[in-house]
């Protein structure tokens, strides 16, 4: 949902965004977010999401994200495998 500070209305921002265990703003009305079963997608209002990783065939679970918007590196930690998986992300 979307909610307006100054009002306190809200709106539904984005439908099917599927179980979200981190989000993080990429820009432009974008957004990263992640699930727990290991993809992470890229979505915004009234578009289709795309998703960007799927380590799901691999166990390997995603945990919350980070994205450094200088140089726009995604940063996905895992669950059980101990890792932190950094990853440039190109969108046109």
């Amino acid at each position: 949902i979307k909610i307006d500070y100054n009002s306190k209305n809200a709106k539904t921002f984005i439908l099917n965004t599927g179980s979200i265990d981190g989000i993080v703003p990429y820009g432009n009305g974008k957004y990263l977010i992640s699930d727990w079963q290991g993809s992470t997608h890229l979505i915004a209002e009234g578009k289709e999401k795309i998703k960007l990783t799927d380590t799901t065939s691999e166990e390997v679970n995603a945990a919350d994200i980070d994205f450094m918007s200088e140089g726009k590196v995604l940063l996905i930690p895992t669950f059980f495998a101990n890792t932190v998986a950094a990853y440039k992300v190109k969108i046109k």
